[in-house]
């Protein structure tokens, strides 16, 4: 299978289940990300797997055409990028603190993923 197929349904999946989640359950999301920024070992853990992940993305599909197949090139470098930031500078995190504490950021997070996950699993499973 296509990497760019592959990482469309895997991140698709995910993004449409957790766009749903925070749309209807925005309290518990609400309560988990101000938990994680409080928990140095996640967020130590987390920037490790956001690099791995990213890495292997970047090594398996690095194309930068034209077509949809960027967005999952860009999935890769955003990864990569943020797994970076949050291992050099850990307390990057404080900036969003404000974000998380907010209903609105979630109903707006909550859409934009319930977007991108459609648009990804449709692009995965019929293009």
């Amino acid at each position: 299978m296509d990497v760019a197929l592959l990482v469309a349904k895997l991140y698709g999946a995910v993004a449409v289940a957790m766009g749903l989640g925070m749309l209807i359950n925005a309290k518990y999301y609400k309560k988990v990300f101000v938990g994680m920024m409080k928990d140095t070992t996640f967020m130590f853990m987390w920037s490790i797997f956001a690099i791995i992940v990213g890495l292997l993305i970047i090594l398996n599909h690095n194309v930068w055409e034209a077509s949809w197949v960027i967005i999952v090139t860009l999935i890769g470098w955003i990864g990569l990028v943020k797994g970076v930031v949050l291992l050099v500078f850990p307390g990057i995190v404080k900036v969003f603190e404000g974000w998380f504490k907010n209903a609105a950021f979630f109903i707006a997070a909550g859409f934009g993923s319930l977007v991108l996950g459609g648009i990804l699993l449709y692009l995965g499973f019929y293009v």
